[in-house]
């Protein structure tokens, strides 16, 4: 990156940046008069619309420099990647940094809403974020306070393709960190309450994209696009499927995709 030229970036944009690669999707009122009639008109409209041409020299900006103290580990620089694979067929990547006295782990399955079917949309979205909140007998509370005196952040991950989990902590107190994580993983309790709750709170999150105008906007172009496909939908899912889904359905979900040895852990 150090490297970059603003030249480097203009050429880039010159390259992909252009109208004929583009999908356009406008969201409008019924009665309002379209952007245009035909292709070859709208790619005139927005050429001529275009704010900012690719054309013309760059000026070189003046290079600045800031620095930041940060504390610092063992001093050791980063070692290559190494890659391991456990018994169980879990395909772990090592690399250690002694710069900073940190560890970060990320855990990656692939699993998301491009999988599921019209009655399970939403399914991978609700498993991922119920599984934090009660694991090997801890409910949210527990699990929250340990995490908290660690300073340990743990975040679920989920999209159309993958789904998974993060952690950063102290060096020193991986460990235990890494015990929570672990449990999150490989044990998690479904509470009935919990579920409940973060179902309805997701059916709200669902029924309240009609009022974001740019995400609904992408939401309806997805749609268009992917009319009989999971891509069509929100990674959220649809109100009526995710309002169906128990408890058990999230165990089930769960047992049937989180195998060892489709997990990728770096």
């Amino acid at each position: 990156l150090a490297r970059v030229t603003p030249q480097a970036i203009q050429s880039a944009a010159r390259r992909y940046l252009r109208l004929e690669r583009a999908t356009v999707f406008a969201y409008g009122p019924e009665n309002q008069i379209p952007l245009a009639e035909t292709r070859d008109g709208l790619f005139a409209r927005l050429t001529e619309s275009t704010a900012v041409r690719l054309k013309g020299d760059i000026t070189e900006a003046p290079a600045t420099t800031r620095r930041t103290e940060v504390p610092m580990g063992s001093g050791r620089a980063r070692s290559p990647v190494e890659s391991i694979t456990l018994p169980q067929g879990t395909r772990v990547l090592l690399q250690t940094d002694g710069r900073l006295p940190l560890t970060a782990l990320a855990a990656y399955l692939p699993l998301g809403s491009g999988i599921e079917i019209p009655s399970e949309a939403g399914i991978t979205r609700l498993m991922q974020t119920t599984m934090l909140k009660g694991a090997a007998g801890r409910d949210a509370t527990d699990i929250a306070e340990v995490l908290d005196r660690l300073g340990a952040r743990v975040r679920p991950l989920s999209d159309r393709d993958t789904a998974g989990w993060s952690l950063g902590v102290a060096r020193d107190d991986f460990p235990e960190a890494f015990r929570i994580l672990r449990d999150v993983l490989t044990r998690p309790d479904f509470p009935a309450d919990v579920v409940a709750r973060e179902r309805e709170r997701t059916v709200a999150e669902i029924a309240s994209l009609s009022d974001e105008t740019v995400q609904y906007t992408i939401t309806q172009l997805f749609e268009m696009l992917f009319p009989a496909h999971a891509y069509g939908r929100p990674s959220l899912g649809t109100e009526g499927a995710v309002a169906r889904l128990t408890s058990e359905d999230l165990a089930a979900w769960h047992r049937r995709h989180y195998d060892p040895s489709r997990m990728v852990v770096s």
